[in-house]
């Protein structure tokens, strides 16, 4: 309105009138007085807001730079020794609450608070010494040593403006600004881990009152002298605005930055209860798993003495008493042909008779050697060794025999019985499969062990895909899974060991070895 024109339309002289009458110049003259003071005012606005921006500036150049120093201890110790609940503190640690907390209370210089959901305080720190002088002060006043009774008293004010702050922004969940009965304020924020609040983050911001009468009421309830809260209140530095705003929102950072700390280290402590638990029943099963081996190999070996003492019985049943009847039938027919000699088909029905009673005689005789041979008892296992090569001859298998030349070699019935087994298994099963007619046996000790190898050149196997042949089926030597599974289990029930080698095409090499005893 001020760039319009009021004289429009009017003549020069009638202008010139105008002004020159008093009401007039009053107006003019007013009018230019109030644009005067409102670009004044203008210009002080701007210049004010200019220097705050100057005076915010030179703070943060000037202690906003300065590194964050933890606060020293108050005379009545640690307030987090006490805590029990321990959601907060035990899961982020002192160290690391002192430090996140720190970073808000760094910029206001007061105090500063963790609290858990009950109350119980996870850190605290008091920095400034308006803050320090008054919490040590209302500590005093609690008339008790222990800092537990001292915060159930209601005397402990600055604890108690602390508390209820933490209460007024878990309960709302969402932060809450409270004034401190200390004369400053106090912001708190919670801190949640999945929508759940399990405790809040607090810091006192503001200047302490300058005027008498808010200074006395803080002098009254605390029970301090007026003169020393108007020394503190003057000497305490001021934080701008901007500052604090800026604090507040570091401790709403802070709170969330406290949730997802104790959300991993839940997840953490999960994880590992549940590596723990898994170890555990790994532990377990492993354990049961070797038990039953070792009652597998137990009974292994008690099958393979069992079946020697079977072995030794069907031998013995068949030498002291089936071949001692055909001996005596034989005998018998001998007389009878001397008496029948008149008769000729009679002569030769008893010539018959006389060789089947000789073939089952063979046959007992070779069943006793099968069973338990008397070679094997009578000479050890080398001469068993070689009789067995002699023998596979039956099986059009050439068996090539090495053994040393010093017959010295003694061992416990049982172990001598399973090695020939073993290896009498194993050619038969070459035989069978191998497709080559030939093997080696080699028998040589080694230290404190003695080791047996059986060698065939046939068209070999895999011995990770072997199975128990079937009718009609070729496969490579050696190639029973379970006769192998048997051997070796007998084996490792005397503390020994069974190898085999082999693939298709390469043959086959089975090495069975035991300790010397």
């Amino acid at each position: 309105m001020w760039g319009m024109d009021v004289f429009a339309g009017v003549s020069p002289s009638r202008k010139l009138s105008f002004i020159q009458s008093t009401p007039a110049r009053k107006y003019v003259v007013g009018s230019l007085f109030f644009i005067v003071a409102l670009v004044t005012r203008m210009l002080l606005a701007q210049r004010q807001q200019a220097q705050a921006e100057l005076r915010a500036i030179a703070w943060l150049l000037r202690d906003g730079r300065q590194p964050f120093t933890v606060p020293k201890p108050q005379p009545y110790g640690d307030l987090s020794e006490i805590n029990t609940a321990q959601t907060i503190l035990g899961t982020v640690g002192k160290d690391l609450l002192v430090n996140v907390a720190g970073d808000a209370l760094h910029l206001i210089g007061t105090s500063g608070s963790v609290c858990e959901r009950n109350g119980d305080y996870a850190s605290s720190l008091v920095a400034s010494d308006w803050c320090r002088f008054l919490d040590e002060a209302s500590r005093g006043r609690c008339l008790t040593t222990d800092n537990r009774a001292a915060l159930a008293s209601g005397e402990w004010h600055c604890r108690e403006s602390c508390r209820e702050v933490s209460a007024r922004a878990m309960e709302a969940g969402q932060p809450a600004d409270l004034p401190c009965k200390g004369g400053i304020n106090l912001y708190a924020a919670p801190i949640k881990v999945d929508g759940q609040t399990v405790g809040s983050i607090s810091i006192g911001y503001g200047d302490p009152p300058e005027d008498d009468g808010r200074l006395i009421e803080v002098a009254e309830r605390y029970g301090v002298p007026l003169g020393k809260l108007r020394e503190l209140s003057a000497n305490m530095p001021s934080r701008p605005r901007f500052i604090v705003a800026v604090a507040k929102a570091r401790l709403r950072s802070a709170a969330i930055l406290l949730g997802e700390i104790i959300k991993r280290k839940r997840a953490e402590e999960a994880l590992a209860d549940l590596t723990k638990h898994l170890e555990t029943r790994i532990t377990e099963r492993t354990e049961k798993l070797v038990r039953s081996q070792e009652q597998l190999r137990a009974l292994a070996s008690e099958l393979n003495v069992a079946e020697q003492h079977e072995r030794k019985r069907l031998a013995a049943e068949l030498h002291d008493h089936l071949q001692h009847l055909l001996v005596l039938g034989k005998l018998k027919i001998g007389q009878g042909k001397r008496h029948a000699e008149p008769n000729p088909a009679l002569v030769d029905l008893m010539k018959q008779l006389d060789e089947v009673l000789s073939d089952a005689l063979r046959y007992t005789r070779t069943l006793v050697a099968e069973l338990s041979p008397p070679v094997l008892r009578d000479y050890g296992l080398p001469a068993a060794l070689k009789w067995l090569g002699e023998y596979m001859q039956k099986h059009s298998m050439t068996v090539k025999v090495v053994v040393p030349e010093a017959n010295d070699l003694t061992l416990p019935e049982d172990e001598a019985v399973l090695l020939f087994q073993s290896v009498r298994e194993l050619l038969i099963n070459s035989s069978k499969y191998a497709g080559t007619g030939e093997a080696t046996v080699t028998l040589e000790p080694h230290g404190r062990q003695l080791q047996i190898q059986v060698r065939d050149e046939g068209v070999g196997f895999d011995p990770t895909t072997a199975a128990p042949p079937t009718a009609g089926a070729s496969t490579g030597g050696m190639s029973s899974k379970f006769g192998l599974f048997s051997i070796r289990e007998r084996m490792m029930a005397l503390g020994g060991s069974f190898d085999i080698h082999s693939a298709p095409g390469k043959g086959a090499t089975a090495t069975s070895t035991l300790p010397l005893r």
